[in-house]
């Protein structure tokens, strides 16, 4: 389904009337979904899990009508059923590459997903860490590199993985200026021969698990950790235990100088795929009864695990756990607690355990630095359910 199709009740009535057909051809009862794609999702109508039809259409409209600026695509599941899935169309920028220009979006189309390939980094630290691959999550992160054990401090010694997937290492770090400054450390990390080395050469700017503060290094750092503890390629690893259980074939993760993959940024996906990655998420590590994720890895990241700093204008309205965010938002359904892999320019998977759902958005708002798919998630979807 595209934006450009001349009229949405002539795509909604399109919908149903193929998954009215498909049902009277496998002789699915109300309420069950079909797979119409060779993507292992199982689809069923809006209505048939609870969602009001009409209202997810003018989530549609207000989308097309550009009140959400430069959507991509949205998909929802709801009961492990995909009931949403539409595609728009608007400019994008590719990481490393520049300008698309106007793109039409579609189902095959591999996106960018930027920050939310933090979050897949935490799921393949967790799956290393139950394989017995790598020690427990509070082991210190200089014991995994060794070699660099020159740079560990005193005060640095203590530093575990723990820290790094929540981002409270306590070592300086500059991500505030744009990427094009050459002052920017994720720049200077990418560019250096010894990503690894250049992280933790950081001086300490504040105790280990004090504060929250964004760091592209550690993502870095633990996927050089598992690449090394798995003996292969990261992304080879990555095919195995987390992408092939889930069916997902269609993966790019681009590096930059050095031969582990970009951690904290570097996946491109399709929505489809990257859907299932929330499933996990809500259904404590396991798709379609095979347990992926730990479902204790699972357990410990839908708990936030830091506050941010208490100067911040939505202090207590957003936390951080293992390299995924956790809000608590106010809805017309009440609070809801919500697990956020995102990623600039409007990339999300929002995992809402409390009404089973699992939203995924897709964007082109880079640097826009707003909340507009938060509205999405609350102004409409959790709206829609009856």
């Amino acid at each position: 389904m595209h934006s450009t199709s001349p009229s949405l009740h002539v795509r909604t009535v399109a919908f149903a009337t193929s998954f009215i057909l498909s049902c009277i051809v496998t002789g699915c009862g109300p309420g069950v979904g079909s797979e119409s794609r060779a993507d292992g999702w199982e689809r069923a109508t809006p209505a048939s899990v609870g969602f009001d039809p009409e209202l997810l259409d003018s989530m549609t409209i207000a989308i097309q009508r550009q009140r959400y600026p430069n959507v991509h695509a949205l998909l929802i599941v709801k009961e492990g059923r995909l009931v949403y899935e539409q595609y728009f169309e608007g400019s994008d920028v590719r990481r490393g590459v520049g300008p698309q220009g106007h793109v039409v979006f579609n189902a095959t189309t591999r996106h960018d997903v930027r920050s939310i390939t933090k979050s897949v980094t935490s799921a393949l630290v967790g799956i290393a860490i139950g394989a017995g691959l790598l020690g427990p999550i509070d082991q210190p992160i200089f014991d995994l590199f060794p070699e660099h054990a020159g740079l560990a401090t005193s005060s640095k010694r203590g530093i575990t993985l723990r820290h790094l997937l929540t981002m409270s290492s306590g070592l300086a770090w500059n991500e505030l200026v744009s990427y094009a400054d050459t002052s920017n450390d994720e720049r200077r990390m990418n560019r250096s021969t010894d990503p690894v080395r250049f992280v933790l050469s950081r001086p300490l700017a504040s105790a280990p698990g004090a504060d929250v503060k964004s760091n592209a290094g550690f993502p870095q750092l633990l996927a050089a950790a598992v690449q090394r503890a798995a003996g292969r390629p990261l992304l080879e690893y990555a095919r195995e235990v987390l992408f092939a259980p889930l069916g997902i074939t269609d993966v790019e993760w681009v590096h930059d100088s050095s031969d582990v993959p970009s951690a904290a940024s570097g996946l491109r996906m399709r929505p489809v795929d990257v859907a299932k990655l929330g499933v996990l998420y809500l259904n404590q590590g396991r798709w379609r009864g095979v347990q992926v994720i730990p479902a204790s890895w699972v357990e410990a990241t839908r708990a936030r695990q830091m506050e941010l700093p208490i100067a911040d204008a939505d202090s207590g309205r957003h936390g951080y756990t293992l390299l995924w965010w956790h809000s608590r938002l106010q809805t017309k359904r009440g609070d809801i607690e919500v697990l956020n892999a995102s990623g600039n320019g409007g990339q999300n998977i929002f995992v809402v355990p409390k009404f089973g759902v699992v939203v995924t958005i897709f964007g082109g708002r880079y640097d826009a630095g707003d909340y507009v798919t938060e509205d999405i998630l609350v102004d409409h979807v959790i709206r829609s359910l009856r």
